[in-house]
């Protein structure tokens, strides 16, 4: 894959255009949670247990409307028989060996809202649970052809129903009834033991038709994860394999119901078995792939959520290892404490919208999860900045291909601050420098002094130059940082 390939931004996490740095480090941009965290909680009688949730939040142009699937366990025999003041005196796995049929049923729930903070969980009328339709259930083991055909009385086993669903809209889709897809693990009929990864077509993201793709031959077990790779013409598929414990798989498909077999991509093996990639929702902004895994803690039996990048979705590199890009909470017993999932973003003009299920118990614990929002400034997922206070970082480039006659970068100068953008030539000797860019206005606070955002900010240089006669050459750019971190550099016309 080349990096430049229609390419107008660039993110400087990105090492394939960085040649040097000189006194930086790369560190991730300031999270913020919504005050009103969490958006919603399982509060309906087909919600005993949340548990995990795995997101799918989307906003739809086409209706308006941000729109969120999620996963809760809508049969949950364990949590319905164990009252809340009980908890204390059992383990939720002691309380599911107490039952003589131990069935947990997942389903895939669906919520919408017109602001993407108030939301509504509308009656739907599809799928049937305890006699009644009136829920919001969009597809669940009732709804699901083979086991539709089934005996109503299932197996006892302890898990059915889809699992780990990860849905979107596909833009590019020319068949109406296939514009939304899903990818789920799918559990057999007759045997609980046997389960594997399944995909599922929408016409409207509520009705759903499901194909069984055995040959992935992954377990499937967490929230998969499905999206277009333009420079490969195929869908990528990104799910759990276990190697021995959990670890990130990858499958690929041309036409949506047809796999290669899975393979590992990123592992625990540099982090100790203790460490394990719970999930890894993907997705493809600024030219490149970005992946939030989230890490099982297994001394701590919590979950936090990371950032990674990658070139071409195969090849994974994790940002800052061991550090959480979301964190938990500090105080236990709040609401993101123990775990958090998270769904793909969703980009807005303004700010980069995180949502995702914050649960404040153990992992292995009474789960009582909910949506939360995190957002991050525009391009803000991880930038350069200054090694260390009051001194000054060196970001070079290598060579990139000038696609516009102006320079533009987004980048949070603080104070007195300021970002230099230097034009060089092979050597790194100064060919034409720019007016700096610095801190304007007070806008908001960040730590002890004022911050500004620049988002693709012009560059202004000395000698009015534009890139007009550059366009289609190679070109080489240096930027100095004061009290400034540098997310990305575009081209504009």
């Amino acid at each position: 894959m080349k990096y430049e390939l229609k390419r107008t931004k660039f993110l400087v996490p990105d090492s394939r255009i960085i040649d040097k740095t000189k006194g930086a480090k790369l560190t991730f941009g300031k999270v913020k949670k919504d005050k009103r965290n969490p958006l919603f909680k399982g509060d309906k009688p087909w919600e005993p247990n949340i548990s995990n949730g795995y997101p799918n939040v989307i906003f739809d142009e086409q209706d308006k409307l941000y729109k969120c699937w999620y996963t809760p366990w809508i049969v949950d025999k364990a949590v319905v028989a164990t009252p809340p003041e009980k908890r204390d005196t059992i383990t939720y796995f002691q309380a599911r060996d107490l039952q003589t049929r131990p069935r947990r049923d997942s389903g895939v729930c669906y919520a919408i809202s017109r602001d993407g903070i108030h939301w509504e969980k509308p009656e739907l009328g599809i799928a049937e649970l305890n006699g009644s339709k009136k829920n919001n259930i969009v597809f669940s083991a009732q709804t699901i052809s083979r086991f539709a055909k089934a005996s109503r009385e299932l197996p006892p086993s302890l898990d059915r129903g889809p699992h780990g669903a990860g849905i979107f809209k596909d833009l590019r889709e020319q068949d109406p009834a296939k514009r939304f897809k899903m990818v789920f693990r799918d559990y057999s009929v007759s045997d609980p033991e046997e389960f594997y990864v399944s995909v599922a077509f929408s016409p409207d993201g509520l009705h759903w038709k499901d194909v069984s793709c055995p040959e992935t031959d992954a377990a499937g077990d967490t929230h998969n994860n499905a999206f277009w790779v333009p420079e490969l013409e195929q869908y990528v598929l990104i799910t759990r394999l276990w190697s021995p414990d959990r670890v990130v798989g990858r499958c690929e498909s041309r036409n949506f119901t047809k796999w290669t077999k899975s393979r590992v991509v990123l592992s625990n093996y540099r982090l100790g078995l203790k460490h394990q990639i719970y999930s890894m929702p993907v997705f493809r902004y600024g030219g490149i792939y970005i992946g939030l895994p989230a890490i099982y803690n297994g001394h701590t039996d919590r979950v936090h959520t990371e950032l990674a990048w990658s070139p071409d979705t195969v090849k994974w590199y994790r940002i800052n290892p061991g550090l959480p890009l979301i964190a938990n909470a500090r105080e236990m017993g709040a609401y993101d404490w123990g775990c958090v999932y998270t769904s793909y973003p969703v980009f807005l003009k303004n700010e980069i919208r995180i949502y995702y299920m914050g649960d404040p118990a153990y992992h292995n614990g009474w789960r009582d999860a909910g949506l939360c929002l995190a957002t991050l400034r525009p391009d803000g997922f991880a930038g350069y900045e200054p090694a260390f206070d009051d001194t000054q970082a060196v970001i070079t480039t290598r060579q990139i291909t000038c696609i516009g006659k102006s320079l533009c970068i987004s980048a949070d100068v603080r104070g007195s601050g300021s970002v230099r953008v230097t034009l060089v030539d092979e050597q790194g000797k100064k060919l034409v420098g720019s007016k700096p860019l610095t801190s304007q206005p007070k806008k908001w606070e960040w730590e002890y002094e004022t911050n500004t955002e620049i988002t693709d900010g012009k560059v202004i240089w000395k000698n009015n130059l534009d890139f007009s006669s550059m366009i289609g050459k190679k070109i080489r750019l240096k930027f100095e940082l004061n009290k400034a971190k540098l997310y990305s550099f575009s081209f504009n016309d």
